[in-house]
């Protein structure tokens, strides 16, 4: 199935399947199975209720949450009613997520039972303009603790619901990315960016109903696990919830569902495997994954392909990956301000010989979404020229894109809106070249932003936290390579004159105010820090020994 032509808003995705499909399997997680027309219902019903206590059109409301039936049904009820889906990552600390309500004004607070004590501050400075609703399996406890409602009370308000659908150029979703300017960015996304989206990715990601089983691990607050969701809604097939990624539970239900595709990022991908390496199994009935690890034995023969992204996968991971699985597999590169996705590599792009040489398309990103444009251009705006021998060789230049895909701007930044989209392009900050067949490869970034295993840290954001602690002087934070999560935080620290302070305790400190992700792993001490002429920080310098001998920088 695929989103018909005359679909103008999200809402449209759901109603359709599940007047087609009605009966069918749409979510399932560890506590409940719903049926399309029973998410419907239930998202009707909730969007009465999200009425009737005041939200309206255009709206912000926000969801903390890790992936449950709930958080699904949230986001097609926000939609229905015309407001906007407010995803926050649950990760982060208190401070973090006061920021992002606050920016955004939220109007109406949705967070797991659980979640709920560690943002007790945010709750009690809320007042009354921001209400806070609990959802889970035992949310009666927090709910009475915490002065804050429920979502089943929003469910039994008896309303009409009232209002006209959502038009295609109206904000569906407001997604906080990580930039370099110290604080997150609302990436504003409308329906018809994401209804692109959603059309463009069936066709790299075919799903058929009665057959395909989808499995979600990675957040559904995150672009990529949105774009999943409405894509199996809109091709009418079963989505399976894990809360958070395991790789015990993820590999396990592959098995045991008969799980058809799934979508992981790299070090996901590598977890797996180093957790199948450590399992005991008889020696007679092991394999052995391409670098001559004993693998445990079993059976993911439902696997037709695994969706990787958001970070680069090695390519002798993704080799021993491809052998392990015996699936294809699709990668998707694009940014949260593209609705996900710019460019993949397809599955045809990863067939190659199981022994000799690796082919320099498998560390590709590579060509466009058939919903945009992508180029590589150079400072003053013009292509650059293609490569057609070795990587190292290529000329390095910034990728850009255009198309229906990709957002308006960012929300109450129009700084940032302005810098970003130059001449009707999006500039996405990433260095790339570009081969003879439109392949891209991404080499470095030019903004100055770190990947940690999927997950985007903003170096100026960690810089502020590093210098309240009384023993540093400066700071600057820079990613390294990693050879699990693709990066990891180094903080290069000048400490103050009375003392140098242990790296462990910069360490802590940093945990004490920012989610663990973005916290420095390792910390450099030195005398000054290299500046240019202008007295800006000069990273490339600090990271250059880090990076020396590898053909990428990310």
């Amino acid at each position: 199935m695929e989103a018909p032509a005359q679909t103008t808003n999200l809402w449209e995705l759901l109603a359709a399947s599940a007047r087609d499909l009605p009966g069918e399997v749409c979510l399932r997680d560890d506590h409940r199975e719903l049926s399309f027309r029973e998410v419907q219902n239930q998202a009707l019903g909730l969007a009465a209720g999200l009425a009737a206590s005041g939200v309206s059109r255009g709206d912000r409301v926000a969801i903390i949450s890790r992936n449950r039936w709930e958080m699904a049904v949230l986001t097609f009820a926000t939609l229905r009613l015309g407001a906007v889906v407010l995803p926050v990552n649950w990760r982060l600390r208190h401070s973090e997520v006061s920021y992002i309500l606050d920016d955004a004004g939220a109007a109406l607070v949705f967070v797991e039972d659980d979640l709920l004590p560690g943002l007790e501050s945010c709750l009690a400075q809320a007042g009354e303009e921001r209400r806070w609703c609990v959802i889970g399996n035992q949310p009666g406890a927090a709910t009475a603790d915490s002065g804050a409602g429920s979502m089943a009370e929003l469910l039994a308000i008896s309303h009409e619901l009232e209002g006209a659908r959502a038009e295609p150029d109206e904000l569906a979703v407001l997604m906080y990315t990580s930039g370099t300017t110290g604080r997150p960015k609302g990436a504003m996304l409308s329906h018809a960016n994401l209804l692109a989206m959603t059309r463009s990715w069936l066709e790299e990601m075919p799903l058929s109903p009665g057959r395909d089983r989808f499995l979600q691990v990675t957040p559904l607050f995150h672009v990529g696990g949105l774009l999943m969701l409405m894509s199996t809604v809109c091709a009418g097939v079963p989505m399976r919830l894990l809360p958070e990624f395991l790789p015990g539970p993820a590999l396990d239900c592959i098995e045991a569902e008969r799980i058809s595709h799934a979508l992981f990022v790299p070090a996901m991908v590598r977890w797996m495997l180093d957790h199948l390496q450590h399992q005991p199994s008889p020696p007679s009935a092991r394999t052995n994954d391409l670098e001559g690890h004993a693998l445990e034995p079993r059976d993911f023969s439902s696997l037709r392909m695994i969706i990787y992204g958001a970070a680069p996968m090695p390519v002798d991971h993704l080799r021993s990956a491809m052998q392990l699985f015996g699936c294809t597999f699709l990668q998707g590169y694009g940014l949260t301000e593209t609705s996900g996705v710019l460019t993949t590599l397809r599955p045809d792009d990863h067939n190659m010989p199981q022994h000799g040489s690796l082919p320099l398309r498998l560390s590709a990103a590579g060509r466009a979404v058939s919903c945009c444009e992508v180029c590589v251009v150079a400072e003053d705006g013009s292509q650059i020229p293609p490569f057609a021998g070795e990587l190292g060789e290529a000329v390095i230049g910034e990728v850009v894109a255009r198309g229906d895909n990709v957002s308006c701007g960012y929300w109450n930044n129009q700084t940032e809106s302005a810098a970003c989209m130059q001449a009707g392009w999006f500039h996405t900050g990433d260095a790339a070249s570009i081969d003879e067949d439109g392949y891209i490869y991404i080499v470095d970034r030019i903004k100055d932003m770190l990947c940690v295993a999927g997950e985007n840290v903003y170096p100026r954001e960690v810089e502020l936290a590093l210098v309240e602690h009384e023993g540093v002087a400066e700071a600057a934070v820079i990613g390294i390579p990693h050879d699990l999560w693709g990066e990891e935080v180094l903080a290069v620290v000048v400490p103050a004159a009375h003392e140098e302070p242990a790296a462990r305790e910069l360490i802590q400190h940093c945990r004490a105010h920012l989610a663990r992700f973005k916290c420095p792993t390792r910390v450099s001490f030195v005398a000054e820090l290299p500046r240019n002429a202008a007295g800006k920080i000069q990273k490339q310098i600090l990271r250059a020994p880090h990076w020396e001998g590898r053909e990428r920088r990310v």
